[in-house]
C-alpha cells in the first residue's frame, strides 16, 4: 500500500490547521450559525483563501509562491480573526461543544451518514485493494500540482514536455492541492487517494445543514442520498480526485451561502464563485445559474433587497474573469457559441445513465419531491427542482440534437445527481411525515400500538432498500488501473535517486516509457515525455515507434540519440544502456547541455 498511516494521520491535521481560521472568521462574518456549518465554513474559506491570495499575488505582485509564502499567508489569515474572538470572549462567551451535544440523536444518525459517506466514496479503492489515482484525469492534476510547485507560478514550463509554457484552465485546483500539501506535509499519493473520500463527508454535511435549514427539514436524508452520487470512468464523479469534485462541494456551499440570506453571507458568493471558476469553470458556470434562478424565486418571496444582490454579485466574477485574465477566454467564447447555435462534434460517446446508481426508490422521491416543492415550499427547493429541469433540458438538447458543448454536456450529470439526491431527500423525509400524520388519526391507531415506531421503522426500511439497490450497483462499477503498486513504488525509486546520476553532461530529464503509462510515469517521477496515448495526448504520432522501440528490448539506439532520451523504464537488452533498478535504465552515450 502506497499511502502510510502516518501520511493520512498528517492529511487529517493538516485539513484541520487549515479549517481553524476560517471556524473563528465565522463567528466574525455570520454570528448565529450551528457548530457545524461553522466547521464546512472553515474548511472552505481555508481552500478559498489560501488558493485566491497565492493566485493574486502571483498573477498581480509576480511573486513566486512557495510554502513559506503560504505559511506566512497562514499567519496573516489567523491572527486577526483569533484577536478579534479573543476580544468577543471577554464580552460575551463564545458557544462551546459539550458532550451532551454528541448524545443528540440527530447528530448520532449524521455522524453515522458521515462515515457512510465516506465508506461509499472510498469504494473504489477498497474494492480494488487499489490505493493509487485511478482516472488518467487524476494523475494529469498530479502533474499539473507538480507544474505549480516547481515553478510558483500560474503560469509555468510544460511538466510534460518541458518546452512550452502551460496555464491550465483548472489552475485553482493545482493550487488547492499544493497548499494542502505543503500546510500538511502528506505526499500528494495521500491527497489524490483520501481527498476524494473526505471531501464526499464534506458534501454529505452540506446536503445536512441545506436540508436543517428549511421549514421542512430534509438534512439527514439529503447527507445520506448524497453516498449515492455515481462515479463512473466516463461520467467521472467524486470518488475520483479531479476537479469537478471540488466544483461539486463549492456548489453546493454556494447554494448554502445563498440560503443564508445575510448581507454577510451573500457578499462572500462572488469570492467562492471566482474560486470556483478558476477550479472549475464549468461547474462555476451552474452554480450562477442556479444562484440566478435563487434570486428570482427570492424576488417572487418579496425579499427583493436580497435579491438584487444575490443576482448582481453572483455574475460579478465573470466580470472579474473577462475583464482581468486572458487564460479562459477562448472557454468563455466557446460556450457563448454553443448557446447561439453552434454545433460541435463529440469526440466520446454519449453517457448512459443505470437508475440503479442512486436507487430506484430514489427517483421516486425525486418526483414527490418536485411535485411538493411547488405545493408546499417557495424559494430553495423550487430553485433546485427548476434547475433540475434545466439541466435536463440541457442534456436531452446534446444527446438528442448534438446541441452544445460536450464537455458541458459530461459535467451536467454531475450536477444533475447532486440535485436529484436533495430533492429526493426532501421527497423522503415528507413521506416520513405523512406516515406521522396518518399515524395520528384514529383509525390507525392499532397499527402504531401493534408496531412500535412505525414512522421511524418505514423511513429505515426504504432506506435499506435503497441500499440493496444502489450498492451492488456501485459495487460492479469498473475501473482500471494505469500502472500497478509495484511500477508506482519503482517510479517513486526514480524521482528519488535520478539526482546521484546526473552531472553537467547527463541531466537524464527525458524517458522513454510505454505511452500507455506515460502520463503517471511523469507525474510520480518528475520527467519528461515525448509520447502519450492517455491524457495529455503528447506525441501520439510517436506511439508505435516507442512501442515497438520497447518491445525490440532497447536495442535501437538511434532512436534514443534522435528523441534525446536519456532514461528507460522496460525490458533491455543494449550494451549502451547502464541499469539502476529494476526494469531503468540510463543512457549516458547522449551528451546533454
Amino acid at each position: 500500500m502506497p499511502v502510510e498511516p502516518v501520511e493520512i494521520l498528517k492529511l487529517i491535521i493538516g485539513l484541520i490547521i487549515l479549517t481553524i481560521p476560517g471556524y473563528l472568521w465565522s463567528y466574525i462574518f455570520l454570528a448565529r450559525l450551528t457548530h457545524l456549518e461553522r466547521i464546512l465554513f472553515g474548511f472552505l474559506c481555508g481552500l478559498a483563501f489560501f488558493t485566491i491570495s497565492t493566485f493574486a499575488l502571483n498573477i498581480i505582485l509576480n511573486i513566486k509562491i512557495t510554502q513559506t509564502i503560504v505559511w506566512l499567508l497562514y499567519i496573516f489569515y489567523i491572527i486577526p480573526a483569533a484577536i478579534i474572538c479573543f476580544i468577543s470572549i471577554l464580552g460575551y462567551q463564545l458557544p462551546k461543544i459539550t458532550l451532551t451535544y454528541f448524545k443528540n440523536k440527530t447528530i448520532i444518525i449524521l455522524i453515522l451518514i458521515l462515515s457512510f459517506s465516506f465508506l461509499m466514496m472510498f469504494l473504489p479503492h477498497l474494492l480494488n485493494n487499489y490505493y493509487l489515482p485511478f482516472h488518467v484525469d487524476e494523475w494529469v492534476h498530479w502533474r499539473y500540482t507538480q507544474g505549480f510547485q516547481d515553478y510558483g507560478s500560474i503560469t509555468f514550463i510544460d511538466p510534460y514536455t518541458g518546452t512550452s509554457t502551460s496555464t491550465h484552465t483548472e489552475i485553482g485546483f493545482h493550487i488547492t492541492n499544493a497548499c494542502i500539501q505543503w500546510i500538511s506535509t502528506s505526499t500528494l499519493s495521500t491527497i489524490f487517494v483520501f481527498m476524494p473520500a473526505l471531501i464526499g463527508v464534506f458534501l454529505s454535511l452540506t446536503a445536512f445543514v441545506i436540508g436543517q435549514r428549511v421549514q421542512r427539514k430534509f438534512g439527514l436524508e439529503a447527507a445520506f442520498l448524497i453516498a449515492f452520487i455515481p462515479t463512473s470512468v466516463r461520467a467521472l464523479g467524486p470518488s475520483f480526485y479531479v476537479a469537478s469534485t471540488l466544483g461539486l462541494l463549492l456548489l453546493l456551499f454556494i447554494i448554502w451561502l445563498g440560503q443564508v440570506k445575510k448581507i454577510q453571507s451573500i457578499s462572500l458568493i462572488p469570492f467562492f464563485i471566482f474560486y470556483l471558476f478558476i477550479v472549475h469553470p464549468t461547474t462555476a458556470l451552474a452554480a450562477i445559474g442556479i444562484i440566478l434562478v435563487y434570486s428570482v424565486f427570492i424576488a417572487i418571496d418579496k425579499e427583493y433587497r436580497i435579491a438584487l444582490l444575490t443576482g448582481l454579485l453572483c455574475i460579478f466574477p465573470i466580470v472579474i474573469v473577462v475583464l482581468f485574465t486572458t487564460q479562459w477566454n477562448y472557454l468563455i467564447e466557446f460556450f457563448i457559441t454553443s448557446i447561439t447555435g453552434t454545433t460541435y462534434p463529440p469526440n466520446l460517446p454519449n453517457i448512459s445513465v443505470s437508475f440503479n446508481d442512486l436507487g430506484l426508490l430514489t427517483w421516486v422521491f425525486l418526483i414527490i419531491g418536485v411535485c411538493l416543492a411547488f405545493i408546499k415550499e417557495k424559494v430553495l427547493l423550487r430553485t433546485l427542482s427548476i434547475s433540475l429541469i434545466a439541466f435536463i433540458i440541457v442534456i436531452g438538447f446534446y444527446d438528442k440534437l448534438g446541441y452544445g458543448i460536450q464537455d458541458i454536456y459530461e459535467r451536467m450529470f454531475l450536477y444533475l445527481f447532486l440535485l436529484v439526491v436533495l430533492i429526493a431527500g426532501y421527497g423522503l423525509s415528507e413521506i416520513r411525515r405523512i406516515l406521522i400524520y396518518l399515524l395520528k388519526k384514529k383509525k390507525y391507531q392499532h397499527i402504531k400500538k401493534r408496531i412500535k415506531n412505525i414512522d421511524i421503522l418505514i423511513p429505515v426500511i426504504l432506506a435499506i432498500v435503497i441500499l440493496l439497490i444502489a450498492v451492488p450497483a456501485h459495487l460492479d462499477t469498473p475501473y482500471y488501473e494505469m500502472i500497478t503498486e509495484q511500477e508506482y513504488e519503482t517510479f517513486t525509486w526514480i524521482q528519488d535517486h535520478i539526482h546521484e546520476y546526473r552531472d553537467v553532461n547527463h541531466t537524464y530529464t527525458t524517458a522513454a516509457v510505454n505511452p500507455y503509462k506515460a502520463s503517471p510515469f511523469s507525474a510520480v517521477t518528475g520527467l519528461y515525455i515525448i509520447s502519450s496515448t492517455m491524457k495529455p495526448l503528447y506525441g501520439y504520432d510517436l506511439h508505435e515507434k516507442m512501442q515497438t522501440f520497447l518491445r525490440e528490448k532497447c536495442t535501437n539506439t538511434n532512436f534514443l540519440d534522435n528523441y534525446q532520451l536519456s532514461v528507460i523504464y522496460g525490458d533491455a537488452n543494449n550494451t549502451n544502456l547502464t541499469m539502476i533498478h529494476d526494469k531503468v535504465y540510463l543512457y549516458p552515450g547522449l551528451k546533454e547541455t
